[in-house]
C-alpha cells in the first residue's frame, strides 16, 4: 500500500516536471483542440519536435543521462557500426565499407519478430563464425562479408541465429542470400574528396569502384527472400544513406496510429469512448491502416522524403521507452492528451496520473 502510493506521487511529480519544461519549448495542442476541422497527420512536425524531447531529457533517465532504448544500442545501425573496428572510421576503405553494408543487411534480416538483445546475440555470433585467416590482409573487424559467411555450412549458420525467432528459415535465407551476393559480384563507385585510404596521403577528387557488398538497386534486394519493403527500405536507408521507402515495424505501424499521423475508422466501442474529434471525422479523411504495409503506404504520402530514414529509430525508441504497447507510460508522455489510445482507457485510474 505503502509502496503504490509512492509510485502514484513519483508519477504526479514527474509529469508535472515534465509538463513545466517541455511547455516552455513547443506548444502542444489540447483534446479541446481536436475538431472535426483538423486532418489526420496535421500535427506531425510538433509531435517529432516532442518526442525528440521526451527521447532525449535526462528526467526521463538515469544519472542525469537520456532514456536509452534497445534500438539505441542493439539496433542494426549500431550492429552494422559494430564491424568496423574500434576508433576506426567506418568510410576508410574499401573493405570497411563492404563489410559494413553487409552487416547492414544481416542485421535486419535477422531482426524481425525478435528482440534487438536477440538480434545482436545472434549478429555477434555470425561474425564469430568468420575467420580472419582465411583472408590475406584483411583487418579482423572488416572480414564480415558474403564470400567468408558463405564458405560456413548451413549448421553452423543456423546454430549462430538460435537466438531469433524462426531462425532456421532466417539462416537458410541469410545463405541464399550470400549465394547471389557472391554470383552477382556487385560493384558501386567511391568518389573521394580530401579523404583518405586506408592510411594513405590525401587523394582529391578520386573516383575508385570497389565491391558493394550487397545489391544496389531497390527491387533487386525486394527479390531476395526473406526480404520485405521494412527489411530492404531499412538496409538502404543505413548502408546506402537512400530513403526508398519507410521501414515500418510495429512500433511505428502502432504510434502513426495512435498518435493519427495515419489512421482508420474507429471502432464503434472506441468512437463511443473517445472525446476527441476524431472519432467524428468524416469518413473520406479515413484510409485503411490496419497493416504495417498500409501504413507505410499512407505514412509515405504524409512525411516529406528527407524524414523517412530518420521515423523508425526515433519511433521505435520512443515506443521501446515511454509508448509501449500493452503499459504505456501515459503519465510522463507530453502527448497523451493528442493520443486516441489515451482518450480511449484514461478512465482506467492507472493510466490517470495527473494530480
Amino acid at each position: 500500500m505503502v509502496l503504490t502510493k509512492i509510485k502514484k506521487k513519483y508519477c504526479i511529480i514527474m509529469h508535472k516536471v515534465l509538463k513545466i519544461a517541455f511547455s516552455e519549448k513547443i506548444h502542444l495542442m489540447t483534446v479541446a483542440s481536436f475538431s472535426t476541422e483538423v486532418l489526420l497527420g496535421s500535427n506531425w512536425e510538433a509531435h517529432w519536435k516532442a518526442i525528440e524531447m521526451m527521447r532525449s531529457n535526462p528526467v526521463l533517465g538515469v544519472n542525469g543521462l537520456p532514456m536509452k532504448a534497445p534500438v539505441d544500442e542493439l539496433g542494426a545501425t549500431a550492429l552494422a557500426h559494430s564491424g568496423t573496428g574500434k576508433g576506426r572510421n567506418l568510410y576508410d576503405s574499401p573493405s570497411a565499407r563492404e563489410s559494413f553494408r553487409f552487416g547492414t543487411l544481416i542485421a535486419t534480416m535477422l531482426s524481425p519478430q525478435t528482440k534487438d538483445a536477440q538480434t545482436a546475440e545472434a549478429f555477434h555470433r555470425l561474425q564469430k563464425l568468420v575467420s580472419t585467416s582465411k583472408v590475406t590482409g584483411l583487418a579482423a573487424e572488416h572480414c564480415f562479408i558474403a564470400p567468408n559467411l558463405l564458405e560456413c555450412t548451413l549448421d553452423d549458420i543456423t546454430q549462430a541465429c538460435t537466438p531469433v525467432s524462426f531462425y532456421k528459415t532466417k539462416a537458410k535465407n541469410i545463405q541464399l542470400a550470400c549465394e547471389r551476393i557472391v554470383a552477382n559480384n556487385y560493384t558501386t563507385t567511391t568518389y573521394y574528396h580530401e579523404s583518405s585510404i586506408d592510411g594513405g596521403s590525401n587523394i582529391t577528387g578520386k573516383r575508385i569502384e570497389e565491391s558493394a557488398g550487397i545489391p544496389t538497386d531497390i527491387q533487386d534486394l525486394l527479390s531476395y527472400k526473406g526480404v520485405g519493403p521494412k527489411i530492404a527500405y531499412l538496409t538502404f536507408s543505413i548502408a546506402w544513406r537512400k530513403d526508398e521507402g519507410i521501414c515500418v515495424d510495429t512500433h511505428v505501424h502502432r504510434l502513426a496510429n495512435r498518435l493519427r499521423w495515419v489512421g482508420s475508422p474507429l471502432p464503434k466501442k472506441e468512437r463511443a469512448t473517445c472525446n476527441t474529434g476524431l472519432a467524428k471525422l468524416p469518413s473520406n479523411q479515413w484510409k485503411d491502416t490496419s497493416t504495417p504495409e498500409k501504413t507505410r503506404v499512407q505514412l509515405q504520402k504524409l512525411l516529406p522524403q528527407s524524414h523517412w530514414g530518420e521515423v523508425n529509430e526515433l519511433l521505435v525508441g520512443y515506443g521501446q521507452t515511454i509508448c509501449s504497447a500493452k503499459k504505456p507510460m501515459c503519465y510522463v508522455c507530453t502527448l497523451r492528451t493528442e493520443c486516441n489510445w489515451y482518450n480511449t482507457n484514461k478512465a482506467s485510474s492507472k493510466w490517470n496520473h495527473t494530480g
